[in-house]
């Protein structure tokens, strides 16, 4: 008999590619079901060291968590999800961004770098940095207008 310790990162390898937009809620009502406790420390092994498929699926299963039951449960994945920020893989940093605005991780180091992401990623990260610091940094919207006028300058 298998135990969950040996399951759920195999059954994470097989869903997260390709990811269908009903794979992370379904997951998640399957890990809750099994205890969100027991699964969380697979969950940040996975989130450490799986493939990028597999990081961007365990981003969306906390995302799903912090959705259903509130950010309690999602904070032990802050650390990790916020060196994910720095990863080689676009997909991975977009995730990290929209991770961390679901689960209200946004202290005054992550906005910093959203905003340095917005300056320097590329495009497609650079918009999703910029519409969460948009959403919810009221200090964004005057700091990208000085970036636009001394840029133009």
């Amino acid at each position: 008999m298998s135990t969950i310790e040996e399951t759920l990162p195999h059954v994470l390898q097989v869903l997260a590619n390709p990811v269908t937009p009903h794979t992370a809620p379904e997951l998640w009502c399957r890990i809750r079901s099994i205890g969100w406790t027991e699964c969380l420390p697979i969950l940040l092994e996975q989130l450490r060291s799986g493939s990028t498929d597999v990081q961007r699926l365990v981003m969306d299963i906390v995302s799903e968590e912090a959705e259903q039951m509130g950010v309690v449960d999602a904070r032990p994945f802050i650390p990790s999800i916020i060196l994910k920020l720095g990863h080689e893989d676009r997909l991975v940093r977009i995730s990290a961004i929209s991770t961390l605005d679901a689960i209200r991780a946004l202290d005054s180091d992550v906005v910093a770098c959203l905003f340095d992401m917005v300056q320097q990623d590329e495009s497609a990260v650079a918009r999703e940095a910029l519409i969460v610091l948009l959403r919810n940094d009221g200090d964004t919207l005057t700091r990208t207008l000085e970036l636009f006028r001394s840029s133009n300058e």
